[in-house]
């Protein structure tokens, strides 16, 4: 999955970036290098690593906004990026009935983003008085300032708790909840929250299966556009069980599928796995 970095810069100068990010990156980039895009604006940069996995999106120049998508979202009537420009151009929401995704526009004076309901790799938000940087990856964010342990978020982690949703582990970043929505200019960031009324709102079976019916054909719709062979990981539970079931919905299964897990032999989600 693509692994980014976007900054605004809200007073002159720019942040204090590392000459690379290399160090910060989660695969080494000799063994495994990935595909590099730079967008500059008036006031912010945007950089992406691609790794060309299934769901990596290139980024779609546009002439009020660059936009950057991570994830996915595409059904046979409209692409992702779409949707997700018609709601930038009227001002509105994404119309988030499908898809999992996050995304940023960068325009010249603003950056706009968006995260959807179902969640994606989240967007980390770090905020200084000079500029605001964003994120799929903590680490990224580390390299251009210090960052302080939150002494509750420390507690969790030494008692085997987790952390909630929309926390993170150090007071200066914090994460767009899922749903939400950010406008970052140079009065700083401001965050909107999504409604979260759609997941109680009671519904008949036709609307369901309706419903589970645009999902598989817009999964499998984004499964055909893969520009190399599928990995899939198992571990044998009903998620594992679902994709390979919606894989085969695709008409993707081929010679160039490869399936493992990971595990020791007597593993039961292993053994489940082979199953």
């Amino acid at each position: 999955m693509s692994i980014y970095v976007s900054y605004y810069l809200k007073a002159a100068g720019s942040p204090h970036a590392p000459e690379s990010f290399d160090d910060y990156l989660p695969f080494d980039p000799t063994a495994h290098p990935a595909e590099v895009t730079v967008v500059d604006r008036a006031r912010s940069r945007l950089i992406v690593w691609s790794w060309d996995a299934t769901i990596d999106r290139p980024v779609t120049y546009e002439d009020d906004g660059v936009l950057f998508v991570q994830g996915y979202g595409d059904t046979p009537a409209e692409t992702l990026e779409t949707r997700l420009l018609r709601a930038f151009r009227n001002g509105r929401p994404i119309e988030d009935s499908y898809g999992g995704f996050a995304a940023l526009i960068h325009t010249d004076e603003e950056i706009f983003g968006y995260s959807s309901l179902t969640g994606m790799d989240p967007i980390f938000i770090f905020e200084t008085p000079r500029f605001v940087a964003m994120s799929n990856r903590i680490a990224l964010l580390a390299s251009l300032g210090t960052l302080t342990v939150r002494r509750d978020a420390l507690i969790s982690l030494c008692g085997r708790t987790h952390l909630q949703d929309h926390g993170t582990a150090y007071e200066e970043i914090t994460r767009l909840a899922p749903g939400g929505s950010l406008v970052v200019s140079d009065q700083g960031v401001k965050t909107t929250a999504g409604s979260l009324s759609r997941l109680v709102d009671s519904f008949d079976l036709e609307t369901s299966v309706d419903y589970l019916t645009t999902a598989m054909a817009g999964f499998a719709f984004t499964l055909q556009q893969r520009r190399r062979p599928l990995a899939i990981s198992l571990s044998g539970g009903k998620d594992s069980r679902a994709i390979l079931a919606l894989v085969d919905y695709a008409g993707q299964f081929d010679n160039e599928v490869t399936v493992q897990t990971i595990g020791h032999h007597y593993d039961p989600e292993v053994l489940a796995a082979r199953e």
